[in-house]
């Protein structure tokens, strides 16, 4: 079966993702950011890998801050500030080919206990009136070539909202976080997400390599 866009309702691993997501109901995005703010990198001997990241997007630019060090590696990217608006947070937590400091993994340790699958993990957060638009992950790739697809489980977001209020659109179509809580795409498909709520939108991306992936 092609399963370059699916809704995981037919995916028949998807039962085996649902202590993972069970484990972050009472999870507090922003507790965790202090906390790796608090950190300060002392401790991880791999300086250039991207494990914390925030993008404030605004119509001059995108700033960035990341690489564990908070206002010390800050880049303004201004060619093409149409990219992306508002606040913008992720946490990579787990991945099996890179290393990941001690500290993060034992913040993380119920979450990668819960976790059935040994791929990388990525904690996003989406703030109120943010967006982000449509791109793919690696320019030039045609779609069904890329070595993953991405996995999407919506884990906290404002309920009863009208419709199309948060979500993401691939290849022109919406997913929005109570029609479709999980679902999978090929990220060559042009695809962006916004949040029009009040509220930020958690929710993380598990990169799933494609030849691992069985319907």
């Amino acid at each position: 079966m092609n399963i370059e866009l699916i809704d995981l309702n037919t995916y028949k691993d998807f039962p085996k993702l649902q202590p993972f997501i069970d484990s972050f109901k009472d999870f507090d995005i922003n507790a965790a950011i202090k906390f790796l703010e608090d950190k300060n990198v002392k401790d991880t001997e791999d300086m250039d890998a991207e494990y914390w990241h925030n993008a404030v997007g605004t119509d001059t630019g995108t700033t960035y801050t990341s690489n564990w060090i908070m206002q010390e590696e800050d880049e303004e990217y201004l060619d093409d500030p149409d990219d992306f608006k508002g606040v913008w947070k992720y946490i990579k937590f787990y991945s099996p080919e890179e290393y990941i400091p001690d500290f993060l993994m034992e913040y993380f340790k119920k979450h990668i206990d819960a976790l059935a699958f040994d791929y990388e993990v990525e904690l996003h957060s989406l703030a109120s009136g943010a967006r982000i638009e449509d791109h793919v992950d690696k320019p030039g790739v045609p779609v069904g070539e890329s070595s993953n697809r991405n996995l999407v489980i919506s884990l906290q977001y404002p309920k009863g909202l009208p419709p199309d209020t948060i979500g993401v659109h691939v290849d022109n179509k919406a997913f929005t976080p109570e029609a479709a809580p999980v679902f999978m795409f090929d990220s060559q498909y042009l695809h962006g997400a916004w949040n029009n709520s009040d509220e930020p939108w958690v929710f993380a991306v598990v990169y799933i390599p494609s030849d691992k992936i069985d319907l």
